[in-house]
């Protein structure tokens, strides 16, 4: 069975791991990159952990004027394809709603679109390519730049709330 559970700073180097082998190795983090993604402050940073070892983590954070940024999702290769993603996904973004966020945004290659299609199954829509915006030795991969908009709050007599 599969837990669900904030991050330990004890958790960096497996972390770090799992990052290193969901991503070819231009789209992976160094160590420090990746230290700064999951333990800034304000960040939330959920981990997968499967008989007492992490096998996949998301990350986030609400910044200014109520936008949630997703930072990253990995999950080990063996692991995908198996509704971890969504649960680490639902999880950390019923954070971020709770802490204010009126938009979650999330960037992710262009490349195969599975990880589009992913997010697109999540209510997530295509707001902008991005050129360049993964950078390689090889010169750069374009990103995705994803949004979700907080849904409207349900009034008293069952009607959506919000614009018009």
């Amino acid at each position: 069975m599969i837990a669900i559970r904030p991050y330990r700073t004890s958790d960096l180097r497996r972390l770090h791991a799992i990052d290193q082998a969901a991503f070819e190795p231009s789209l992976a983090w160094s160590m420090a990159e990746l230290r700064a993604y999951v333990c800034g402050r304000g960040v939330h940073t959920l981990v997968a952990e499967e008989r007492g070892e992490a096998v996949g983590f998301i990350s986030g954070r609400v910044g200014r004027a109520g936008v949630g940024r997703i930072s990253t999702l990995d999950i080990l290769p063996a692991e995908q394809r198996k509704g971890l993603g969504s649960r680490l996904l639902k999880a950390l973004e019923s954070r971020l709603w709770r802490e204010g966020a009126r938009w979650i945004l999330l960037e992710t290659v262009t490349g195969p679109a599975t990880a589009r299609a992913f997010y697109e199954r999540h209510g997530y829509v295509v707001l902008e390519r991005l050129p360049r915006y993964y950078f390689s030795a090889g010169g750069g991969q374009d990103a995705w730049l994803m949004g979700k908009e907080r849904a409207p709050a349900p009034t008293p007599d069952g009607e959506r709330s919000g614009g018009e």
